[in-house]
């Protein structure tokens, strides 16, 4: 819930931002471009924390969330982005590690545990537009990013003391790696095209829709702040819509992240020692532990399947760019 609120907090808190330091829409955007940006360095890094245990990714990416999260109440607007950088890496790490220790863990409950995570996922986004305007309208900005700041080192130390890491049977450490399939530039090229203007169009929309609002409606007060709420709010009553349905729930399992590739073949699964003690190989874990609940899933379990390291990598940065692009 945590990372839900402070993956959508810049959309609400942006004309905040915005008349701080009296921003144009230029600059405010690259709020949206740090975090996204830090978002892909922490997706990069996961592979190398996943191989010292999953408490390990959780831990440092909680920790860089509330550092991230604190930091917003810099009084530079550099020292601001570097914040959203910060915390957007810490989450980077948490939504991708999340799902990937989900899909490990629940084994035959792997859906119904994807799709609590996802709940909770969308609550926490719900969450973040009325606690900023209740938040404005008492003057307490501040200790609002600092009691989430709070909330994400209180997580990161109770996951510190917890054993997160799931003993392997005697199958699995005889199993092989999995064979690597190789899937068509064609299909390669129309996929990342789809994450890159599905994903960076839907954030788009929650992360400006305040600051519309505010600029068109001035005498709204602070209920400008609500917007990203019901946006938030009508993708997960659609989605709801479809958990009971097994073919959706298989292919929106893994809840509504903005790291599109955050569970593609990371770089450190390449190697066959890691495959062999995460199984992270398994074409099957993979497709049920994707951060998507958008419409590529529809194109087919075979084509997932077949998904190859390096043209993983290379939908995984076109996904992200559509939402660093926002920014722009």
């Amino acid at each position: 819930m945590v990372a839900g609120i402070v993956t959508t907090l810049i959309g609400p808190i942006l004309p905040i931002l915005i008349g701080r330091w009296s921003l144009t829409d230029q600059h405010a955007g690259l709020f949206f471009t740090a975090q996204f940006s830090g978002s892909m360095a922490g997706v990069a890094s996961l592979g190398w924390l996943i191989q010292r245990g999953y408490r390990h990714a959780f831990v440092c990416g909680f920790s860089l969330i509330a550092a991230g999260v604190a930091g917003l109440n810099l009084g530079s607007y550099v020292a601001s982005l570097a914040a959203a950088a910060v915390f957007g890496c810490g989450l980077g790490q948490v939504l991708s590690a999340t799902n990937l220790w989900v899909a490990e863990v629940a084994k035959t409950r792997r859906v119904a545990a994807l799709s609590i995570l996802n709940l909770m996922w969308g609550l926490g986004a719900i969450s973040s537009s009325p606690l900023v305007m209740l938040a404005e309208r008492r003057g307490a900005t501040a200790w609002l990013l600092y009691a989430i700041a709070v909330g994400a080192l209180f997580t990161a130390l109770i996951l510190a003391g917890m054993n997160l890491e799931r003993g392997t049977t005697e199958e699995e450490e005889q199993r092989g790696p999995a064979r690597a399939e190789n899937i068509s530039t064609r299909s390669t090229v129309s996929l990342a095209a789809l994450f890159f203007l599905y994903v960076g169009s839907e954030n788009s929309v929650a992360g400006w829709v305040a600051s519309l609002t505010k600029r068109t409606n001035p005498g709204s007060g602070d209920l400008w702040a609500l917007t990203p709420m019901f946006f938030w709010g009508g993708l997960l009553a659609g989605r709801a819509r479809t958990a009971g349905s097994t073919a959706a729930a298989r292919t929106h399992a893994a809840g509504e992240r903005f790291d599109v590739g955050s569970c593609w073949h990371l770089p450190s699964a390449r190697s066959k020692d890691l495959r062999k003690r995460r199984n992270l190989g398994d074409r099957r874990r993979i497709g049920t532990s994707w951060d998507l609940s958008h419409p590529g899933c529809v194109a087919g379990k075979g084509i997932w399947r077949e998904v190859k390291a390096n043209r993983g990598d290379y939908v995984r940065a076109c996904g992200n760019g559509g939402l660093r692009c926002r920014g722009l």
